[in-house]
């Protein structure tokens, strides 16, 4: 029987969707009460908006982190199934991330079942990690921390790298995911993460290589922001645009297979890249 021209439309519009690579990367600002979509469609905002400078309840925070992950995907308003309810997630955070939304982040991975184990790396102080807390809300999950610079080094052959060896930190070399977090600021970002556990003759891209972010979220509260998306290169230069600078090794990373750093191939949900821009202290 031959196809009518609205499944054969149909299915042509099916796999076009499933070829589009296009990185989404979510712009979120806690004020944000939605908009529309570049076809129309609505993206949903926040069910209890609250200012910029607003100082923010744990309740805001998750609803702030639950809003900007579901914008991340090929279609928004979608609840993302990033990991197996089974995986170990490692959570790479720099020094000056927020550790009340670090909590809120990990809290909303935990609810949601996306990860088993949920291992929080980086430079904040160890008193300042929310552990103690987030076990006692998911006694079915597992918290721990690590520093992943004195971690032990497993030396694994990476074909894709310019070294032969890299000096891979145990933690990275065994977990199943990689979620990296950055402060909204400054020169952080959650690819130059690796930057801080990186040892011997490899740099730091080669190790961002090994095993990129399958999740990355960049934040700063009052103002209380969010870029997220599954493409840490993009939503460095998603970040990048909104300081006004772009990073050297961004060319570099773009070679290396890490992504799309051009922000004009870039999907961005929520607000714009100007709006964001006037959102931050000169």
């Amino acid at each position: 029987m031959p196809q009518t021209g609205t499944n054969r439309k149909q299915e042509e519009f099916t796999a076009a969707a499933s070829l589009d690579r296009t990185p989404r990367v979510a712009v979120i600002p806690s004020y944000f009460k939605g908009s529309d979509e570049h076809d129309g469609s609505r993206i949903n905002g926040l069910a209890s908006p609250q200012p910029p400078d607003a100082v923010l309840s744990a309740r805001h925070l998750e609803e702030l982190v639950a809003v900007a992950l579901s914008h991340i995907g090929k279609r928004a308003n979608t609840q993302p199934r990033l990991f197996g309810p089974d995986e170990w997630v490692l959570v790479i955070a720099d020094a000056s991330f927020a550790p009340p939304l670090l909590e809120a982040l990990v809290a909303f991975l935990a609810q949601h079942r996306l990860g088993l184990r949920f291992t929080v790396a980086g430079r904040l102080p160890l008193d300042s990690l929310p552990l103690d807390g987030l076990k006692s809300r998911f006694p079915k999950r597992l918290f721990d921390s690590v520093d992943l610079s004195r971690d032990a080094v497993i030396k694994t052959p990476a074909p894709r790298s310019r070294q032969q060896f890299l000096d891979v930190p145990q933690t990275l070399q065994q977990c199943d995911r990689v979620v990296s977090v950055a402060a909204l600021g400054g020169a952080a970002s959650t690819l130059r993460n690796y930057a801080a556990f990186a040892r011997g003759p490899a740099n730091w891209l080669d190790l961002a290589r090994f095993h990129p972010p399958d999740l990355a979220v960049a934040g700063s509260l009052q103002p209380n922001l969010i870029v997220a998306g599954t493409g840490a290169l993009s939503v460095d230069a998603a970040v990048a645009a909104i300081l006004g600078n772009t990073p050297p090794w961004f060319s570099e990373a773009e070679k290396l297979g890490l992504g799309v750093a051009d922000t004009d191939a870039i999907w961005t949900r929520g607000i714009e890249i100007e709006e964001a821009r006037k959102l931050l202290p000169r």
